[in-house]
C-alpha cells in the first residue's frame, strides 16, 4: 500500500528512490508510462504530485473540475505499485519557490536518485524551472533526470485536458481508452426527488464528495461500487425534463439486483459507456418504456463484464 508522506519531514533514508513529478490529475497512461519508467530506475517509487489549490493558483478557474481527487489518486497508486505518496500544498510560499530551491527542498527531504517526469514538465515560479533545469542541478544535487515522452501508441500526446473535454463530450469510451481504466466518481447516496419511486426505478442520488468532471447529460452503462460490492447499473446525468426540469443536472444510479437502503453510503460510480442522450418524453409511461430498454440493453451487453472485474 502507497504511504502518504509530509515532504517537509519526510527524510526518508533510501538510497535508490525514483520520484515522478508531475500533477498526475487522472493518472491516465501517459501518467502511468512516467511510474513505469520510475521503476525501472529505482527500487522504491514515489510520487510528489500537489492538491488542486494549483488549478487556480495558477491563474485557472476555482471552479475548475477534476478527474481525481487525491483519495482516488492514492488508490490508483496502490494498483499501480508506487511506494510513496507526497502531496504538496500550493501555498504562496511554495508558488514564489524558485526552482532551484525546488529541487533543493526535493532531494534534501527524499534524497531520491532519480526525478523522473514528463516532458513538458514545469515548476518553480511563474513555472521557470524545466527538463533543461532539472538537468542542470543534477551534479550539485546528486541526482540523475529521466524525461518521459507522454506519447500514445499513435504518436498523439495523452493529456488530462484532453481527457476532461472527451467527458464534457459524452465520450467516456474514448476518455477510457486514454485513462487506462474506466473513468470512476465518488459520492454519498443523499435523499433525491423520490422520482425514480414513482415510476418503478429506484434511484440512488449522487452528492459528489469532489468537484468532478461531470460527463455529459445523457444515460450511461456503469458499475456502483459499494464498499467491495460492485453491481451492473445504469446511470442518468441529467435533469428530468420528462418530470421537473431541474435548473442543474444531478447524477441519479439505478443499481440492478440490489434493493436494500443506501443513504448516507459512500459510494463510487464507474462509467463504462454513454448509452443515449437524455430525452424529454411525452409521458411517464414513455420514460418507463425507454428505462425498461435501457436497462435491457445494458444487461444484455455488460452483465459478463461485470462478472470479469
Amino acid at each position: 500500500m502507497s504511504r502518504v508522506i509530509d515532504l517537509y519531514s519526510a527524510n526518508l533514508s533510501d538510497s535508490n528512490l525514483a520520484l515522478c513529478l508531475g500533477f498526475f490529475d487522472g493518472l491516465h497512461l501517459g501518467h502511468q508510462k512516467v511510474i513505469n519508467e520510475a521503476k525501472k530506475c529505482g527500487s522504491t517509487v514515489g510520487l510528489l504530485t500537489f492538491e488542486s489549490q494549483i488549478k487556480y493558483n495558477l491563474g485557472r478557474n476555482e471552479n475548475d473540475m477534476m478527474l481525481t481527487s487525491m483519495s482516488d489518486r492514492l488508490d490508483l497508486l496502490d494498483k499501480f505499485g508506487v511506494d510513496y505518496l507526497f502531496p504538496l500544498t500550493f501555498t504562496d510560499e511554495l508558488k514564489n519557490t524558485s526552482s532551484e530551491e525546488f529541487i533543493k527542498l526535493i532531494i534534501e527531504n527524499t534524497h531520491a536518485k532519480y526525478l523522473v517526469c514528463g516532458l513538458d514538465f514545469k515548476f518553480g515560479k511563474n513555472a521557470s524551472g524545466d527538463i533543461n533545469t532539472l538537468k542542470n542541478f543534477e551534479k550539485e544535487y546528486g541526482y540523475k533526470t529521466i524525461a518521459v515522452d507522454l506519447l500514445s501508441e499513435g504518436e498523439v500526446k495523452i493529456s488530462s485536458s484532453d481527457i476532461i473535454n472527451l467527458i464534457k463530450n459524452g465520450e467516456i469510451t474514448e476518455a477510457n481508452s486514454l485513462l487506462g481504466y474506466n473513468y470512476t466518481i465518488s459520492g454519498v447516496v443523499d435523499y433525491g426527488l423520490s422520482n425514480g419511486r414513482k415510476i418503478g426505478y429506484r434511484t440512488a442520488n449522487i452528492k459528489l464528495s469532489f468537484p468532478y468532471v461531470m460527463p455529459k447529460k445523457g444515460v450511461y452503462a456503469t458499475v456502483f461500487q459499494f464498499g467491495k460490492r460492485r453491481y451492473l447499473s445504469m446511470t442518468n446525468v441529467g435533469t428530468h425534463p420528462t418530470i421537473d426540469s431541474l435548473p442543474d443536472p444531478i447524477i441519479e444510479t439505478n443499481v440492478f439486483n440490489y434493493n436494500s437502503e443506501m443513504y448516507g453510503n459512500n459510494v463510487k460510480i464507474e462509467f463504462i459507456c454513454r448509452t443515449r442522450d437524455e430525452i424529454k418524453f411525452k409521458s411517464i409511461d414513455e420514460l418507463r418504456n425507454q428505462l425498461t430498454k435501457d436497462k435491457d440493453e445494458i444487461m444484455a451487453k455488460y452483465s459478463q463484464y461485470i462478472q470479469n472485474i
